[in-house]
């Protein structure tokens, strides 16, 4: 087709489901120019209460066109591209896929004139022959040594998918690595990442003896998946988390975004640890515990950086777990954020520069213990419900829901 400019034999339709699973149909070049124009069906597991009677095709979203490099082999060449899903009778959006959501939140953002800056830590255990592939030591070249063939082999391919891993390195836990996402606008942040996350199990694949799990508690240790970012202004492109005349250099809208981010947390804890595994990793030492934030602080929940660059003001979220889906991260920050901004939400104090900050916390400013209490967490709060969508939200719920069976 003529405005694909990434050559390929087959190309991957790919559609992300309400767990942030990559599923679709991979079809040859020679079907695309129709399949590309009237979508295909796919089988991703929405609910039956979701669905109408004439279905649902997904439709190529064809900027997000990228060369998968580590599938195909020498023999062939094979492209991907993410798409939406739409009503087959109408053509318009189905609401409850997560890029929509995204999209949708991203759009109120853009109708208040801003736009956000983000990108995601991606963290994962990395298997060599069943064992860690790294040792409790972190940055550690060695590690990266022993294992350069897979790790390069997977910056390589994200570079040519067009996905900018800015570094990577070992961390602390036995066989945790991490790959750091460069900041990107608009959507691009939760395709990366949602490409990254699919991308490096298959690389591994491809390599004997190695396999990649972002399962959130290890027997090793725990993968997170931390979320940066910033708002800006669409009309200068300015910083609006900064201000340089606040002693903390954090704007009064940067207040009002932490603060709906604080507010909401309790409820936004089912998206970004959406699994019961998740909470196995919460509510240990260094990781969140206790719904605050701080100026660099690694034990807080929120922790305000300041950017090298001078691009002013950015917030890290460390509660999202390596299970969670980047689509639905992205979605439920600005919704948060936003409705802090408009409702002019105060912002607490900063936690105590401690140890262990979250250690003396209280039940109703902690995050969940468990899924079922995220959950209600979730559901008890209309406003955020409202604002991201109850189809959404029913869709996610009753795969929840299936997780906490199966588990019990």
């Amino acid at each position: 087709m003529s405005q694909m400019s990434v050559p390929y034999d087959y190309l991957r339709l790919t559609v992300c489901d309400v767990s942030g699973k990559s599923r679709g149909r991979i079809l040859h070049r020679r079907h695309d120019e129709h399949v590309c124009r009237t979508g295909v069906t796919v089988g991703v597991g929405v609910p039956a209460s979701l669905q109408k009677d004439f279905g649902f095709v997904i439709i190529p979203d064809l900027s997000t066109m990228k060369a998968i490099s580590w599938d195909g082999g020498e023999q062939f060449k094979v492209a991907e591209v993410i798409c939406d899903a739409y009503w087959l009778k109408d053509k318009t959006p189905v609401n409850c896929f997560p890029r929509y959501a995204a999209k949708q939140q991203l759009q109120r953002l853009a109708n208040n004139g801003y736009t956000i800056l983000s990108g995601f830590e991606m963290e994962y255990m990395l298997y060599y022959k069943d064992l860690p592939a790294s040792g409790r030591c972190r940055m550690h070249h060695l590690d990266h040594t022993k294992h350069s063939a897979f790790l390069y082999a997977l910056d390589n391919g994200m570079h040519n998918a067009g996905v900018d891993v800015e570094n990577f390195h070992t961390e602390w836990d036995a066989g945790l690595f991490e790959g750091v996402l460069k900041a990107s606008k608009g959507i691009t942040a939760a395709d990366w990442a949602f490409t990254f996350r699919s991308g490096a199990r298959e690389v591994a694949t491809k390599h004997t003896d190695y396999e990649v799990s972002f399962l959130s508690r290890q027997e090793t240790g725990e993968v997170g998946m931390h979320y940066n970012h910033s708002v800006l202004s669409v009309e200068s492109g300015e910083n609006i988390f900064s201000d340089s005349s606040k002693p903390d250099g954090i704007s009064d809208f940067g207040r009002c975004w932490l603060g709906g981010l604080l507010k909401h947390s309790r409820a936004l804890s089912a998206f970004w640890c959406p699994t019961v595994n998740c909470y196995d990793r919460l509510h240990r030492p260094r990781r969140p515990r206790t719904i605050n934030w701080a100026l660099e602080n690694r034990l807080s929940s929120f922790r305000v950086k300041a950017d090298t660059d001078k691009q002013g003001v950015y917030f890290e979220n460390r509660i999202p777990s390596g299970s969670s889906n980047p689509y639905l991260t992205l979605a439920a920050t600005i919704a948060a954020g936003l409705d802090g901004v408009l409702n002019n939400l105060d912002c607490p104090a900063q936690c105590p520069d401690t140890e262990e900050p979250a250690a003396n916390s209280k039940s109703a400013n902690t995050l969940p213990t468990t899924l079922p209490e995220a959950l209600s967490a979730l559901q008890a709060d209309t406003d955020l419900v409202n604002i991201l969508g109850k189809e959404l939200v029913e869709w996610f719920l009753v795969v929840a829901n299936r997780d906490i069976e199966r588990c019990n």
